[in-house]
């Protein structure tokens, strides 16, 4: 049974929780005027590292995989 202490589930979540490009640790709401003028949370995040705006936190965390990256077996890159 593996129990967690506070150091190794520190270590855990500082793998997970942080920007894929640049590595911030913390990313802000992006507030945009609506269609009445008022500002308002536009459902937008941006990294406060890099800039990068995502709307699903996996964005943020994990690289997008290329179109170039994914092969079948045998396939050669042209």
């Amino acid at each position: 049974m593996f129990h967690y202490t506070k150091n190794n589930l520190s270590r855990v979540m500082t793998k997970i929780n942080k920007c894929h490009r640049c590595g911030a640790t913390s990313y802000k709401t992006v507030i945009k005027r609506d269609e009445n003028g008022t500002m308002m949370p536009s459902g937008e995040h941006q990294c406060v590292g890099c800039g990068l705006v995502f709307t699903d936190i996996d964005e943020w965390r994990t690289a997008p995989i290329q179109k170039e990256e994914i092969q079948t077996e045998g396939q050669d890159r042209q």
